[in-house]
């Protein structure tokens, strides 16, 4: 359950993006945001919030140990280091897209094996096998049969869930998508040969992501982009549904198309496209239609709920 601090914390949390300092984590970053100050366990009550002063006070204290806290943080695996505009975010759509996108193939290739040993079983009716040697052979052809025709499925199937089994996965693939559509569209011009999207996820389970290699605005509009697709947005034009059925249970999200990217059909289908491939399949729906708003309403209706435990922010980190 989410509380309400009030608005004085509300302008506290807005002021703590505004510069950057060391986080109270292990290992110590550089970074802006409230997060920084790892209260998310936090009890907001009267005794809470007087465990938090006095843990406050005592690392305020502990001045022998913040210069080893700073060296600590301003060490880098990169060659350059600098501050680095990233997003950061405790969601990145997984899980129900796994299965929409693997189901097919796996129950594909299950179906094609099993037409196959139904017909080498039918022909050992009709055959007679003498010997061990034989039965061997028939054997080993019918099983290179089955990896011929069923292996390229499996391992479509098998290399789109390690692509997406994890939050980072899963997140490289959306930034990957919202990339490749923004160059498609003359916003990103830098060749998408030199740039990348790199997703990482700390001991907290909160994942970042950045663009290397593109110019500050670039860097800006993808962070601008990808945020629209996990924040729940107000009223966008084109949204992407994804639903699943498993047994009895019935899953249905939702994700916003970004509104530079919505703002032509062209580029909402291309977006829409790149999705499938990269994440899983989802179906393109226009707002502004009859049947659309229904669709936004629903939307609605989950983002609030989901906004209380998303949370995605762009702050700046030194890396």
């Amino acid at each position: 359950m989410t509380i309400d601090l009030g608005s004085d914390v509300d302008a506290l949390k807005r002021r703590f993006y505004a510069f950057e300092a060391l986080s109270f984590g292990e290992p110590p970053l550089i970074q802006s945001g409230f997060q920084r100050l790892m209260l998310g366990t936090a009890k907001w009550n009267a005794r809470g919030i007087d465990d938090i002063n006095k843990m406050m006070e005592r690392r305020a204290a502990e001045r022998k140990s913040l210069k080893s806290r700073w060296h600590s943080a301003l060490h880098s695996k990169r060659a350059v280091a600098r501050m680095q505009e990233t997003l950061e975010s405790n969601y990145a759509p997984k899980g129900l897209v796994n299965w929409n996108t693997t189901k097919f193939l796996f129950a594909h290739s299950a179906a094609l094996a099993g037409m196959i040993l139904n017909g080498f079983l039918h022909s050992f009716r009709v055959t007679h096998i003498r010997s061990l040697q034989q039965l061997e052979l028939v054997l080993f052809v019918m099983f290179a049969i089955l990896a011929i025709f069923c292996l390229p499925g499996a391992l479509k199937a098998s290399l789109l869930l390690l692509r997406n089994g994890s939050l980072e996965g899963s997140m490289k693939q959306v930034g990957i998508t919202v990339l490749e559509t923004l160059h498609h569209m003359g916003v990103i011009r830098t060749e998408l040969g030199k740039v990348s999207v790199e997703a990482t996820l700390d001991q907290n389970g909160m994942i970042y992501c950045r663009l290397e290699g593109a110019t500050t605005i670039e860097r800006s509009r993808f962070l601008d982009a990808l945020r629209e697709v996990l924040i729940p947005p107000q009223n966008p034009r084109y949204i992407l549904v994804r639903s699943s059925k498993f047994w009895r249970l019935n899953r249905v999200d939702y994700h916003a198309v970004p509104s530079i990217i919505g703002r032509k059909r062209e580029d909402a289908i291309y977006f829409a496209q790149l999705w499938n491939r990269y994440v899983g399949y989802s179906e393109l729906v226009y707002t502004r239609s009859a049947q659309g708003r229904l669709k936004l309403l629903q939307f609605r209706a989950k983002s609030f709920a989901s906004a209380f435990t998303r949370k995605t922010d762009r702050i700046s980190r030194w890396e």
